[in-house]
């Protein structure tokens, strides 16, 4: 599924620019093919995989920044486990999913203070793939009085949303909880136009805050994150939902669509 590996690929690229923050620091991304010896056992113990041997296609995502000590690397990939002494938990429970959905492997080597490397192994297929058209990119704007509320506890997300809109010409406020999102709201409901709200947040969650900002006001369009796959949805089947990571053209055109009467 290239969505779900586009996921994959963003999370940890934004785990990466997390983990090195302000300073100066590089995320990189290496390829290669790789070929696993028959006989050999090839086993990742911090992540659970076991793959046999064939060919695959590597994928290493790795920065130098702060590492991850020994005792949190087992339980990083833990839903909702804390990560901020280590900078990293941005959709890791996602990321491990998604690779065994595709009968892959995820393995991962960090040294407090020297950085981390995420290795993926995705077995290669000899099927030929169909030929798809992509279409161009439209350059979306937003008007220049819009105003946007990204409610996530993860600052890369929000700091990414904020990138966005404000590249298409709007404003973005900013919220790292669910509590502080409906106070702030509270405080410029008369302003905000939209909200993104992740959907996962420790303390209150996003169906609670979109049931808070629903009761101020009824009418408050409403964009519903998740870095996880398996979200239920059913209580909220009218908002429109983005999966995390998301490309700027997607977030946009959702927001496009959320504030345009029908």
């Amino acid at each position: 599924d290239p969505g779900q590996l586009q996921q994959v690929i963003m999370n940890l690229l934004l785990n990466g620019a997390e983990a090195i923050g302000s300073a100066a620091g590089v995320v990189q991304l290496c390829t290669t093919m790789v070929n696993l010896e028959a006989g050999n056992e090839h086993h990742f113990p911090l992540t659970g995989f076991s793959l046999p041997a064939g060919a695959y296609v590597s994928l290493a995502i790795s920065d130098n920044g702060v590492g991850i000590a020994a005792e949190a690397q087992e339980r990083i990939f833990e839903p909702f486990y804390s990560t901020k002494a280590t900078g990293r938990g941005l959709g890791l429970a996602a990321v491990r999913g998604i690779i065994q959905a595709h009968q892959g492997a995820l393995a991962v080597s960090s040294k407090p203070g020297q950085g981390t490397t995420f290795t993926i192994y995705l077995p290669i297929t000899h099927q030929p793939l169909p030929v798809t058209e992509i279409s161009p990119q439209t350059d979306f704007r937003l008007p220049p009085d819009t105003i946007i509320l990204a409610i996530d506890d993860e600052a890369p997300v929000r700091q990414a949303i904020a990138a966005i809109v404000e590249q298409a010409g709007a404003d973005c406020l900013e919220a790292d909880s669910g509590q502080a999102g409906v106070d702030l709201f509270i405080a410029q409901q008369d302003a905000v136009d939209l909200v993104v709200l992740d959907l996962t947040m420790p303390g209150m969650n996003g169906q609670d805050t979109l049931l808070a900002l629903h009761a101020i006001d009824p009418g408050l369009p409403v964009i519903l994150c998740s870095g996880y796959t398996d979200v239920d949805l059913t209580a909220t089947p009218s908002v429109p939902f983005l999966p995390k990571p998301f490309v700027a053209a997607d977030l946009l055109q959702l927001i496009q669509q959320s504030l345009t009467p029908e």
